[in-house]
């Protein structure tokens, strides 16, 4: 198994088919036990487990691997030991499913290095492939795009030829919090060794006692003055009970003690865990708060801060601000969702900020000192200004007294309230609190009386004590005097500062860092990220207080169990929710995903039941009170009031429903495991439409949460789906479903007309109608008659190509059992009693009977199905016969041939091929990709068809631009044939519709004008290959004729439109149909200006190009050069920004601000506004969809204003100065070039 080895020396050493193979380690993992007999029998019963569940991980992962994000190879070096290596790579490709934000390396990244970039993971396999995994070590702190880092691969690669055949970087999975356990499952490593609590926790027993004999008659009385702060917060006796019995545990010195707080959904389990650290840190007891999630860990820590307020005045009685220093967040600060009102607390933004404030050159000793400066000597700077200042109007003594205090005082402000805020009150002595508040208030005072409107130059010289006061005038003594006194003051203050404050200077990041961590009382982090303070010197920790606890596989729990002088441990939860999650089905059967407090409960370890629950309404909480809590959940006060659901009595299902739809199918959803069922997608979205059509009558605002059985609803739970299908599951949802129909809670769906349409039409968009084919299907549960077809009905019905004949039959079933009929000729049937029916449905024949079905009370008429071994006659007509539709009339008179038809074959094979073979068949001898024909479907048609305007909208893959390129052939032959005719049958002219053929400009000119623009250089030479190719065919040539354009890749636009004037004026005949890059379109435009945006750079570059002719290569490639595009914008000008307007933004984000907003918005591109306003812009946040808020956008239009002037004395231009330029030109000078029919333009 691996005993000896690191975990990713373990993985690195797998290749693809061991980590695919599910059961690699089988067999060798063995069940955990509830007791163990040892700490190392502990230890190691959990790595086996640990090891097959990060190979399963790393499967899934394989699974998704055409998603996953990747990277070019750059380069590789190795990095001196065997198996190390430098690795650069280029930007990285997301990948379709991976996420929204872009992928960055960190530590413990699992990639497979290979020579190429992989489809399937079976790509991996073929002959003539190189790969290997290798896991990230280092990531380069200094590169932005973190593209450079150090990696390890399982032994030398070999040879510089080897190396140089690992071409692309793929990213599977990161494994660093399997390491991190990994590492506290063993026993050699530099974490802390102390196995107190995990000895306790070997076999454990439940004890029963909070303290000891000795510690309870030492108590110092703490718990009754606690209790009475607590009750005044409106906590429940059940949530003071649970925090008292933990208080009077970890004031324990002579026992290790499991504490087990029980806390189902809704009973007030984060607020209780708020009001035990509130009461812990009165009693000086530091605590790691620890949950399974980033999640969990910021979601208890906003809520503590929330409660906090409650317990102590956000000013404290100096009026300082609140501290927080004694509160610390830290983690994965990309993983986790800082909010505003949680970066005081967090280690990141707090080192940031303290690191200023200890700084040599910028810090609190400088501030005090630069202030104790201007108190002393303003009046000799000023004299030293004069000095310098050769004008004849300098400034005067009050105004520089003014600006020099606001510079310096504002600088000393930020940084005190820094402190204040940032440190432990513990680190400044009582004196100093007291200094320092006063310091404030005078500060504020003396900056006050230097605003006095009384107040002049002389007056404040004397004040300042630059001149004698004998010459005072009386209505100014009181103002000089008072300013004199507040001078002495804060002078006397900021020298008392100077000596009693002992604060550190001139110290790095990683010191602040460990000193923050070293002096917080508080401590929150997942359990993953505690394995950071194995590795700091730290005060001993005396409680470790997990949240969702349930969820936390226990041997992750070992990570914080281990730390140094660990006392105590707090376990809050719920066993009866979700446990953690576990994807190997070995492991599942191992036990790998038992948490330590499910093990607790089953070895009958006592837990606190939080038994009030605030959350639910009473009839949602009926089930889950009874099913899993043993009806010991009391309602709240606020759920049982009647007003409590007053706001929602609008909405048709009530409180409590199940909506029974059972016409949905499961599919997997992409190349993933997860299902879905799209039927109930659409039921769940028109509910949701309902609710706020219901809502906005009452003028409501709603919160509306979604959820799944049976977590958190509020005042209402609509249960969406498939009644009889989850009642067979033998699951919870057995007795779920029989428990809401014994209470009447069940609606059928069929009962609901709109949802029956609704049901109908995603049926009919997903082409699954033959899902409808069953008698208790929406279409057919609520007709007159009861429809029934057999199986071999229904695969007849799927065998049906056509769409639109599916939904005809569906129709004429539907007619038939709401009661329609019209008279038609009855038809004989060998060996079959009752009386066919015919029905002609286009080319086929529907035909069907009645039989009589006895009930208690009546007879049904039904259709009628007959066995498969019955022989129908198949009719056939000699002779024409115009069918009337509209009766579904079928004229028998006529001679007709009958032929006995049992049964028809097609033969036909299918073998499974991998992608790889797929792909060598798709491939021609000379290595270019063969075109396969391809067959429209009836909706493509209908888009090509469609005469007017219109706009496509369609996902990547789904067909759109063979849509264009098709549509803008069918204009080709439609002009032609318009302009030159066309000799064909009256038969082979049906299919062309008089409308679908439109109306040239210009008649005259006998040929149509169409453009197809699209982004891609590559793009648009492949679209222009493949219309060059329908043309030739549409004409007649199918001669095998190779276009140049697939002898070359094009890289740019000056090669492949050298031919093309950038001009639309008089552009000749055979340009057309004319297939050019969006660049390129712009160019031409601009040719057909009378004034072009280039003149400028013409001048420059002394060219004599013509106007509107293709420009020479020296002069597109100057104009590129003076082009800035992101890469430009990101290299030469970002470093030059402000660095206070550029922090916590991305170059990406601001350029994409500057171009598409702020200068590219459809108001911005107006002639007379050529860029949108601060103040517009800013408001841009309060939309819905913003994600910046105003200070960002703020900063960003600083940003792109200092862009401006850059970009100006640059003399260079962006793409938005382009278009803008061209939106002027053309409406104030008009468009002057060809007209044009059609314009197609892809990638929109």
């Amino acid at each position: 198994m691996g005993d000896e080895m690191d975990l990713g020396d373990i993985v690195l050493s797998w290749s693809i088919q061991q980590i695919a193979d599910d059961d690699l380690y089988r067999g060798k993992v063995e069940t955990i036990p509830c007791n163990f007999k040892s700490v190392d029998h502990y230890l190691q019963a959990y790595r086996p487990s640990l090891i097959e569940e990060t190979r399963s991980d790393l499967c899934s992962c394989l699974e998704l691997i055409s998603e996953a994000p990747s990277s070019k190879i750059l380069s590789m070096e190795v990095a001196g030991k065997t198996g190390l290596y430098y690795m650069d790579v280029d930007f990285w490709d997301n990948g379709a499913g991976f996420s929204a934000e872009a992928y960055t390396a960190r530590n413990g990244d699992i990639f497979i290095l290979s020579s190429l970039r992989p489809g399937a993971a079976e790509d991996l396999n073929r002959y003539g492939v190189t790969y290997c995994l290798a896991m990230v070590t280092e990531v380069s702190l200094d590169d932005e795009y973190q593209k450079g880092f150090r990696v390890k691969v399982t032994k030398d690669i070999g040879s510089e030829e080897d190396l140089s055949k690992l071409r692309h970087a793929i990213f599977l999975n990161n494994i660093m919090t399997n390491k991190r356990i990994w590492q506290a499952l063993s026993f050699d490593t530099d974490m802390g060794n102390n196995f107190t609590v995990i000895k306790s926790l070997l076999a454990p027993q439940n004890l029963g006692e909070d303290a000891c004999g000795i510690c309870v008659k030492q108590d110092g009385g703490c718990l009754p003055s606690l209790t009475e702060q607590l009750l005044s917060v409106k906590l429940n006796q059940s949530q003071v009970d649970a925090i008292e019995s933990v208080i009077s545990a970890v004031q324990c010195r002579h026992m290790n003690l499991m504490k087990l707080i029980w806390g189902p959904p809704g009973t007030g389990k984060t607020k209780t865990v708020s009001a035990l650290l509130w009461a812990l840190a009165c009693v000086k007891c530091r605590t790691l708060t620890c949950a399974p999630t980033n999640v969990a860990v910021v979601g208890v820590c906003t809520r503590f801060l929330q409660n906090l307020k409650n317990f102590s005045e956000h000013i404290d009685e100096n009026g300082l601000p609140f501290s927080l220093g004694d509160v610390l967040l830290f983690g994965n600060k990309y993983n986790m969702d800082i909010t505003e009102d949680l970066q005081d607390i967090f280690l990141d933004f707090r080192v940031d900020e303290l690191v200023e404030c200890f700084s040599s050159l910028s810090g609190w000793k400088y501030r005090i000192a630069s202030m104790v400066s201007f108190f002393d000597d303003c009046a000799s700077l000023y004299d030293m200004l004069l000095e310098d200042d050769e004008t004849s109007n300098p400034v005067c003594f009050l105004d520089f007294v003014k600006k020099q205090f606001d510079v310096t005082a504002v600088a000393l402000k930020r940084c005190i309230v820094n402190l204040c805020v940032h440190l432990p009150r513990s680190k400044f002595s009582h004196d100093s609190v007291i200094n320092l508040s006063t310091l404030l208030n005078m500060l504020e005072k003396f900056g006050a009386l230097l605003c006095n409107v009384n107040l002049t130059d002389e007056g404040l010289k004397r004040s300042l004590g630059c001149l004698s006061t004998e010459k005072s005038v009386c209505p100014q003594f009181s103002i000089e005097k008072e300013l004199d006194g507040a001078r002495s003051a804060c002078l006397k203050l900021l020298k008392d500062l100077q000596h009693s404050l002992n604060l550190p200077t001139g110290v790095d990041n990683n010191w602040v860092q460990r000193y923050c961590i070293r002096n917080a009382t508080l401590l929150f982090c997942t359990t993953s990220s505690s394995y950071r303070l194995h590795h700091m010197e730290i005060a001993p920790l005396d409680v470790l207080i997990v949240d969702e606890a349930a969820q936390v596989r226990e041997c992750e729990l070992v990570i914080p169990l281990r730390l140094q002088w660990l006392k105590h441990v707090v376990l809050v939860g719920d066993d009866c929710q979700l446990s953690a999650m576990v994807k190997s089905q070995v492991c599942k059967e191992a036990g790998f995903g038992t948490s330590l407090f499910g093990r607790l409960v089953t070895l009958k370890f006592e837990k606190h039941l939080l038994n009030i629950q605030y959350r639910m309404n009473p009839c949602i909480s009926l089930f889950p009170n009874a099913q899993f809590y043993e009806r010991k959940i009391l309602d709240g006060s606020n759920v049982l009031s009647p007003s409590n659901n007053k706001g929602y009595t609008c909405l048709p299902f009530g409180s409590y429903t199940f909506i029974d739809v059972r016409d949905g199918r499961e599919d997997k959803e992409g190349a993933g495991n997860s299902r879905r069922n799209m039927v109930e997608v659409a039921v769940v979205l028109h509910l949701i439409q309902t609710i706020f059509r219901c809502m906005s009558k009452l003028n409501t605002i709603l919160s509306c949460n979604l959820n799944i059985l049976p977590r958190y609803p509020w005042h209402c739970l609509w249960i969406v789906g498939n009644v009889h299908t989850l009642y067979k599951s033998g699951t919870v949802w057995t007795d779920l479903v029989a428990d809401a129909q014994r209470r009447k809670c069940v609606f059928n769906a069929t009962n609901d007309a709109t949802i029956c349409k609704l049901v109908l039409q995603v049926k009919q968009e997903l082409d699954q109608l033959d899902d409808l084919l069953n008698a208790d299907s929406v279409v057919f549960s609520n007709t007159r008659w009861k429809v029934i077809v057999s199986d071999e009905f229904r695969k007849s019905f799927t065998k049906l190509k056509s769409s639109h004949l599916r939904r005809e039959i569906l129709q004429k079933l539907i007619k038939l059992g709401d009661g329609w009929r019209t008279t038609v000729r009855n038809l004989d049937i060998p060996g079959v009693s009752n009386l066919a029916k015919v029905y002609k449905i286009r080319d086929l024949y529907l035909i069907w009977s009645t039989d009589m079905e006895r009930s208690e009370s009546r007879k049904l008429e039904v259709p009628m199905v007959w066995d498969v071994d019955y022989e129908i006659i198949r009719y056939k007509k000699d002779c024409k016969v115009d069918a009337q539709e509209e009766h579904d009339l079928v004229d028998t008179s006529y001679a007709m041939e009958n032929s006995k038809v049992s049964e028809s074959f097609l033969l036909m094979k299918f073998y499974s091929l991998s992608s790889g073979v797929a792909q060598h068949l798709l491939t021609a001898s000379d290595g270019s990709e063969i075109d396969i024909p391809f067959e429209l479907t009836d909706e493509e048609k209908e888009i090509i068809q469609f005469p007017l305007t219109s706009f496509i909208l369609g996902r990547s893959g789904t067909g759109k631009t063979t849509v264009l390129t098709m549509k803008l052939i069918q204009k080709e032959q439609q002009s032609l044939i318009a302009s030159q005719g066309l000799n064909l049958d009256e038969d082979d002219l049906s299919g062309l519709d008089d409308k679908s053929i439109m109306p040239l400009n210009d008649v005259d000119e006998n040929f149509v004008k169409q453009v197809f623009i699209t982004v891609s250089p590559k793009l648009c030479s492949d679209i222009k290959n493949h219309i060059s190719g329908l043309k030739r065919f549409g004409s007649g040539d199918v001669s095998d004729q190779p276009s140049i354009l697939h002898m070359h890749d094009i890289i740019d636009d000056q090669e492949e439109f050298k031919e093309i004037p950038d001009n639309f004026s008089n552009l000749p005949h055979e340009h057309y149909p004319l297939t050019i890059t969006y660049r390129k379109f712009l160019m031409m435009l601009d040719g057909t200006c009378q004034t072009s945006f280039f003149d400028v750079f013409y001048g420059e570059l002394n060219s004599s190009t013509e106007r509107g002719h293709s420009k020479s290569r020296a002069l597109q490639t100057f104009i590129e050069l003076k082009e800035v595009t992101y890469e430009k914008f990101a290299a030469s000008y970002w470093p030059r920004f402000n660095a206070d307007l550029t922090k916590n933004l991305d170059a990406s984000i601001v350029f994409t601000e500057i171009i598409s907003h702020i200068k590219g918005r459809y108001q911005a591109s107006r002639p007379y506004s050529s860029k949108l306003g601060r103040q517009d812009y800013v408001m841009l946040s309060d939309k819905r969809f913003s994600s910046l808020n105003s200070e960002k956008r703020d900063r960003i239009y600083s940003i792109f204003i200092a862009y401006e002037s850059m970009k100006s004395t640059a003399r260079e231009f962006d793409l938005s100065d382009f278009v803008n330029s061209l939106h002027i030109s053309l409406v104030s000078e008009g468009y002057n070039g060809d007209l044009v029919d059609f314009v197609y333009i892809d990638e929109v």
